[in-house]
């Protein structure tokens, strides 16, 4: 009685195993784009098998399996684009024959950018040190920026932060008592959840 119930078991086994690798079960080898410029390999074979994939007739892997299931990316692939990949398996005997698949990679963004350029600081070397980006309507950028007074002559004390409320920058002096003088020193954003801090 046992032995019947060993000898179901071993030939039960015997076919899971030959039902994995064969032609007739289309998950030994897929082919996922992942990005415009990857796709996502994933292959089932014994382990110790020797597996080969080619891609439009260039070798890009050449294995053994480590696993019973792997996934490899191929990627500097080129967005929108079909390519078709060949798997091997080298395995005497042959696991499964060689499939080819075809893949269109994933195409780039339809979204259109625009960029807009602003320059701070009329003379001298101004330079911005950190952004902090609140929400798209409250931006602080601090450094040291050097204006022009209100008669067009040099200001020689720095502004050290410029806002952005949606509409316009705008320049401002941060300023602090040191020592019983009001000075602007240099700052840096500190950012904790929602809050900004001013640091020095």
């Amino acid at each position: 009685m046992n032995i019947q119930r060993s000898l179901v078991l071993i030939l039960f086994t015997s076919a899971i195993s030959c039902s994995l690798f064969d032609n007739d079960n289309p998950d030994f080898f897929t082919v996922t784009p992942v990005s415009a410029v990857e796709v996502a390999l994933k292959i089932r074979a014994e382990r110790g098998d020797s597996i080969s994939i080619i891609r439009s007739q260039t070798l890009v892997f050449s294995f053994r399996m480590a696993s019973s299931d792997t996934v490899l990316i191929d990627s500097d692939l080129v967005p929108a684009t079909s390519y078709i990949w060949k798997a091997d398996n080298h395995a005497r005997g042959g696991r499964w024959k060689p499939v080819e698949l075809q893949t269109t990679t994933m195409d780039t963004t339809s979204h259109a950018f625009t960029w807009e350029k602003f320059e701070f600081g009329e003379y001298s070397s101004s330079f911005i040190r950190d952004v902090d980006i609140i929400d798209s309507n409250n931006i602080w950028a601090v450094g040291e920026i050097y204006m022009n007074d209100s008669l067009g002559s040099p200001d020689f004390t720095p502004y050290n932060a410029v806002h952005w409320d949606g509409e316009e920058w705008e320049v401002k002096r941060i300023t602090v008592d040191f020592r019983g003088n009001e000075v602007t020193p240099p700052l840096k954003v500190f950012r904790f959840s929602h809050i900004t801090i001013f640091g020095l």
